[in-house]
């Protein structure tokens, strides 16, 4: 390989930045549309719960995990045999290693949120049912109602009554079968408890 460095740039600097590109590994996806009432039947476990921790690994194969912990705050589906349980995630920073993902939201620390895990004792790629899909943020208003907003922070304003298992389409980072309220209007979106409520009716 055969580096030519402008006069203005130094050479260390130029190897410092094909260091890193060598230590970056990124891979790119594409996310199938789900529904809310698929990802209510495939999910293993759906919870409530609160970010406690993050770990960044190494894996075998060079790639970076990270390994989110949450503490279990209420189980609306399935079982945790402890109140807190550790999902991974591919993706993150490792040292001088890098790995990115495209379309990978990772919980944050200290978020609260609902959670829809496909197979928790399994080593994927994302844990979350339909990615993004299954990944639901809880923010208090100024009124103390915890309400539940999307991944991406659009407030999710209801369930509507059924929607088509599959679509054949990309996702767009929400699930079908959810109405979303006016971007950044907080007061649009759904009561938790109202949520939850309506999530265990579907279940029956």
């Amino acid at each position: 390989m055969q580096i030519t460095c402008h006069k203005k740039i130094p050479l260390l600097t130029v190897l410092l930045s094909l260091q890193v590109l060598l230590c970056t590994r990124a891979y790119a996806t594409s996310v199938m549309e789900v529904s809310l009432d698929e990802m209510l039947q495939n999910s293993e476990l759906v919870f409530e719960g609160e970010v406690v921790d993050l770990k960044v690994h190494e894996l075998g194969n060079g790639a970076i995990q990270t390994r989110v912990t949450f503490e279990v705050i209420d189980v609306i589906k399935g079982r945790v045999p402890q109140k807190r349980i550790t999902l991974g995630f591919l993706g993150g920073t490792y040292g001088d290693r890098q790995t990115t993902v495209s379309e990978m939201r990772m919980p944050v620390l200290y978020e609260r949120g609902i959670y829809f895990v496909e197979a928790p004792g399994r080593n994927q790629v994302h844990p979350l049912y339909g990615w993004s899909q299954g990944h639901f943020r809880v923010l208090r208003d100024e009124q103390d109602i915890d309400r539940v907003l999307a991944a991406d922070g659009e407030p999710i304003a209801g369930i509507e009554q059924a929607a088509e298992i599959r679509s054949g389409k990309l996702s767009k980072g929400t699930a079908r079968g959810l109405k979303l309220g006016h971007t950044g209007r907080l007061v649009d979106a759904v009561d938790k408890q109202e949520f939850k409520r309506q999530l265990r009716e579907r279940l029956r």
